[in-house]
């Protein structure tokens, strides 16, 4: 199954980019037989390491929500005072990639805070192994950078919010477990939006998103089994719509002429969906979600359609525990006042 998601993912990446940023047809192809045919899909998969030039942390606030202030150490427009929310994009993305500039704006609206986004978008377009490959080593990177920040300004990383799409979801599991290392602190709260999944499945917890990484992780799935990651990998996890296919995503057709089209729908409407229900979340404390113990097989959950609902988003209580599941509208407002 991981291997049939990682083909279709690449597949949709030759048909969303053409042939892809340096990388020709026949590259790509080549590197496709070869995660076919090998065994093990990260069996020969290396990548040299990152350096701080390769990323860029961008900082918002209220006073400047337009235009990105690079962060470094001595940089008078961070407020140590007010909470901050790091943003990290997914796989071929940036900050100003879909959905992005919607939430940073969603977050300062909400909050009078630091909103930090990680630009790592030239490391963003490798090749995806190659991709995942540099996620850990990029994730350390930004824990020692949020250690020397923690120190030189007193924050207390409790008020440090992680909100992290895709590869970008991982990269902010595995950069909580790093602080836990560096400077014995640990992240407030980790939101994970559809967290990738090809990769992924027989991943060791500390190079991925877990529930340990932060005091509390809430992962939104939208396409577990897919582009996304299947099963829960935080202390709440909310299944939207079950968890794989969104409502109001399209399927194409299966001619011949139409197969290119089908990892995007299987994976781009369905995948992107976290980041507009995550969006509207923060905008409202509309979503409600029903425990959902035998989540994303189970689902839906229909001798718990009478329990107890709780708040999924900003709101969402640190003791909220296990599966959840959520039912959605097909398009914007998504969250329901009804979910029976």
């Amino acid at each position: 199954m991981e291997r049939l998601s990682f083909v279709l993912f690449l597949t949709f990446f030759l048909a969303v980019n053409g042939s892809g940023r340096g990388q020709d047809g026949s590259e790509f192809f080549s590197s496709l037989e070869k995660i076919i045919q090998t065994p093990s899909l990260m069996s020969t998969v290396a990548c040299a390491n990152p350096t701080r030039a390769d990323f860029e942390l961008q900082l918002f606030t209220r006073d400047n929500p337009m235009d990105p202030v690079p962060l470094n150490m001595k940089n008078p427009e961070l407020d140590p005072t007010k909470p901050i929310i790091v943003i990290i994009h997914g796989w071929a993305q940036s900050p100003t990639a879909y959905g992005m500039q919607d939430m940073k704006k969603a977050y300062l609206y909400r909050y009078d805070s630091n909103v930090i986004m990680v630009n790592w978008q030239d490391l963003a377009w490798d090749y995806y192994p190659t991709a995942v490959c540099k996620v850990p080593k990029l994730a350390k990177m930004i824990a020692d950078f949020l250690c020397t920040l923690s120190e030189i300004y007193d924050i207390d990383l409790e008020t440090v919010h992680f909100v992290g799409h895709s590869l970008g979801a991982h990269m902010s599991g595995v950069a909580g477990y790093h602080t836990q290392n560096m400077c014995r602190q640990k992240i407030g709260r980790i939101t994970g939006l559809d967290p990738a999944g090809p990769l992924f499945v027989d991943t060791e917890r500390p190079n991925r998103l877990d529930s340990s990484d932060a005091s509390f992780v809430d992962v939104i799935h939208t396409n577990g089994g897919f582009l996304g990651y299947l099963g829960n990998c935080g202390h709440a996890d909310f299944y939207i719509n079950c968890g794989s296919i969104q409502v109001g995503c399209t399927m194409p057709d299966y001619s011949l002429n139409s197969f290119m089209n089908l990892p995007m729908s299987i994976g781009m409407c369905h995948h992107m969906r976290s980041i507009d229900i995550w969006t509207e979340a923060v905008q409202t404390d509309n979503f409600k979600a029903i425990p959902c113990y035998y989540c994303p097989i189970g689902c839906p959950p229909v001798f718990s359609m009478f329990k107890t609902r709780t708040m999924m988003g900003e709101r969402c209580p640190r003791n909220a525990s296990g599966g959840y599941y959520v039912k959605t509208d097909v398009k914007k407002p998504y969250a329901l006042t009804s979910l029976i």
